[in-house]
């Protein structure tokens, strides 16, 4: 053997390390491009509000589109839990409305969607039911 084909061997293995390299990162900039789907923008009301009247619509807003008969809500609360009617979508807003309960106190609101390009987004949104509310209702 002589030393230039040892040196040689050397750039071959420096070469396809950086080789992987460029596409592993490649493969990360690719997962982080299809991980920026949409994502929760806000609800009416707020997380943490106090709802004052029942029945009640809650809107949550995402940052792209949802499609249509993908969404779904359950109310987690004293009165134990309900599943919510289906909501209405009207591109980036879902509208859920929250059903007459018996019992005043927190709720939990969790939610599920898909968005138009497929990925599902879920989460939940903490609510207080006034006592106003139940005797209303």
């Amino acid at each position: 053997m002589n030393g230039t084909r040892g040196v040689g061997g050397s750039r071959w293995l420096v070469r396809a390390v950086l080789a992987t390299l460029l596409v592993v990162l490649a493969g990360v900039g690719a997962v982080e491009a299809a991980d920026a789907h949409t994502g929760f923008e806000g609800s009416t009301p707020a997380a943490g509000a106090t709802v004052r009247a029942l029945p009640t619509p809650v809107r949550l807003r995402f940052a792209d589109p949802v499609l249509p008969g993908t969404a779904a809500g359950v109310l987690t609360g004293p009165d134990g839990r309900v599943t919510l009617d289906t909501p209405t979508i009207r591109g980036v807003v879902v509208t859920l409305t929250l059903p007459r309960v018996r019992h005043a106190g927190r709720y939990v609101l969790a939610w599920r969607v898909v968005a138009e390009d497929g990925h599902p987004v879920a989460g939940t949104l903490p609510l207080v039911v006034a006592p106003a509310a139940v005797r209303a209702a």
